[in-house]
Formats: structure tokens, C-alpha cells, sequence
């Protein structure tokens, strides 16, 4: 669960074997097996905050996203976490 009404990072990361892990400021919160196929570029736009068709509206800011060619480590996760913390003086 996310903190209300107080600054996260969240990190997701994507095996090419499908593992997927979420992040909560920093500290692994849990991983799914999502093996089902390969991702492929799309050609509709993604929706970052909300469902695309708005039923349930995110109420909140996001001030920043990022998009990586590789994947990340925990410690390098965890790296991020602390650089930002300090960014926003945290």
C-alpha cells in the first residue's frame, strides 16, 4: 500500500523472462510472473495515473517519469530512492 498525502517512488521492472518486481520507495513490495509473451510496441497511447477509460481518476501528482533501456537492480533502485529523497529534501 501507498503512504497517503506523502511523496513515493514507485519502480516497476521487467524481466525479458517476464519477472516482474514493484517497488515502493526503494524496497521491493512484490513480484509476479508475467511470462505470458513478449511486449510489443503498441499503437495506441498509454495512460500513466488512470485507466483509460476514467472510471477511477488518479487524485494526485505525478511530477516525474522515467523509462529505462535495461534493467535496474535493487541497489541501483535503492540509490534512486535515496537521490531523490535528498532532491526533494526529504
Amino acid at each position: 500500500a501507498l503512504p497517503i498525502n506523502k511523496w513515493s517512488l514507485i519502480t516497476i521492472t521487467r524481466t525479458a523472462t517476464g519477472i516482474t518486481n514493484f517497488y515502493i520507495n526503494g524496497v521491493i513490495s512484490g513480484t509476479s510472473n508475467q511470462s505470458s509473451g513478449t511486449p510489443v510496441a503498441g499503437t495506441t497511447n498509454i495512460g500513466i495515473g488512470s485507466e483509460i477509460t476514467v472510471v477511477y481518476p488518479f487524485n494526485g501528482l505525478i511530477d516525474k517519469v522515467n523509462i529505462y533501456d535495461g534493467l535496474l537492480t535493487s541497489a541501483e533502485i535503492a540509490q534512486m530512492y535515496s537521490n531523490e529523497k535528498k532532491q526533494y529534501g526529504l
